[in-house]
């Protein structure tokens, strides 16, 4: 049984359950100012601290309460087995997302529009909406089977690795031409891998003569 971290859906006292399956344990990792946490172990015993770091070996549910959720900026579940993230608004202030090298075969970050960076290579997704999170600078999807990205809205993005996805060469020519009208310059973008190559070289040329490092198949 693999894990799964699930948010509360509440506004009011948002929380995060942790349910661990069998095999290794769960660490998950956030990193927050000066907010206070409380772990709700399976055996409802708690435990308290300012910067949580736990391995969650116990089989079962674990719940975390955040003194103030809008203090935490990082959360860092790679390589932990987890097959579901959901409710992710729980994070309101969130700036960067690292759930890398997982099972999770759907992710919705648009619910969190204050990310900067977001790290989700190495999973089973099917797709990955990222239409608002317009501060977004980096993102890190390669090593999926993402059919298709659009980036259009993602003006401030600069450094995106989406290659071994298996995209067709439509999907590879509407990213090429999302980041041209994006308008960044001084860019990385690889695409290659898996990914069809692109039908022309046009909108590639374009973004190098921008600053960008372009990598296609």
């Amino acid at each position: 049984m693999l894990h799964r971290i699930v948010g509360s859906g509440l506004v009011t006292t948002p929380f995060f359950r942790f349910t661990t399956g069998s095999g290794s344990g769960l660490d998950p990792v956030f990193t927050a100012a000066s907010a206070t946490f409380a772990w709700i172990n399976p055996d409802k015993s708690i435990s308290t601290g300012t910067t949580p770091s736990p391995v969650l070996n116990e089989t079962g549910d674990y719940t975390v309460k955040c003194s103030d959720w809008s203090d935490v900026t990082e959360f860092d579940c790679n390589s932990d087995d987890i097959e579901a993230l959901d409710n992710l608004h729980v994070f309101s202030a969130l700036t960067t997302l690292k759930c890398t090298d997982n099972d999770i075969v759907a992710l919705n970050p648009r619910a969190i529009p204050t990310l900067t960076a977001l790290h989700c290579n190495d999973n089973s997704l099917t797709a990955l909406d990222v239409t608002t999170l317009v501060i977004l600078e980096r993102l890190d999807c390669y090593s999926n089977s993402i059919a298709s990205l659009n980036v259009i809205a993602l003006v401030a993005l600069v450094t995106i690795h989406c290659a071994d996805n298996g995209m067709a060469e439509a999907a590879v020519d509407d990213i090429l031409a999302d980041l041209v009208t994006a308008g960044a310059s001084n860019g990385t973008i690889t695409m290659a891998g898996t990914n069809a190559a692109p039908s022309g070289v046009g909108d590639k040329n374009i973004l190098i003569g921008r600053g960008w490092t372009v990598t296609t198949s």
